[in-house]
């Protein structure tokens, strides 16, 4: 599948779904801004994401509020942060969802592997990101839209309690990597 192809994809299976988004342009790059809402351990119950289009494959950032961000920014157990965002990135694998279906469509699988990284651009951003081809979101779309509409928002609320914990100083690195675990 071309850019295009895929971006009228993607925008087809939003409003099919009933998915708010936002299409615009950043530094010639074209992107979908989404919020997802009602995620309890989350700040302020949202997550949102952005899909970047580039020539031949998607970033897609998922991320906390500007709030989440903050409290990032302003703790001072930063080194640990970093070190429980490591033990993520090493033993976290996201499983593509269910279809909901019984398994009818497709089953659960570790499609993709995301990174969790605090951004290093002075917003202070707690981001889970995916770099998938469009030759392999033409393989498997309906999978890729489920991982990133469910499996990568509700990977950071179940995420946010330890991390935000520690970033609050309300536990410790090993806690939170306990909690993880």
């Amino acid at each position: 599948m071309e850019k295009k192809e895929v971006q009228r994809s993607i925008s087809r299976y939003f409003k099919q779904h009933f998915i708010e988004y936002v299409s615009d342009n950043e530094d010639g790059i074209d992107r979908f801004t989404l919020a997802f809402y009602g995620y309890d351990n989350s700040p302020d119950r949202l997550i949102e994401a952005c899909i970047f289009f580039y020539e031949e494959e998607m970033e897609v950032r998922t991320y906390y509020d500007e709030n989440g961000s903050a409290w990032i920014a302003n703790s001072k157990n930063k080194p640990d942060l970093y070190r429980l965002l490591n033990f993520i990135n090493a033993r976290v694998f996201l499983i593509t969802p269910n279809d909901g279906l019984g398994g009818s469509l497709y089953r659960s699988s570790y499609m993709y592997s995301p990174k969790i990284y605090i951004t290093e651009d002075g917003f202070w951003d707690l981001t889970l990101t995916t770099v998938i081809p469009y030759y392999f979101y033409s393989v498997a779309p309906l999978e890729t839209m489920d991982y990133l509409t469910v499996s990568c928002p509700s990977c950071l609320n179940q995420l946010a309690v330890p991390i935000f914990s520690l970033a609050l100083d309300k536990i410790t690195v090993k806690r939170g990597i306990e909690m993880i675990k």
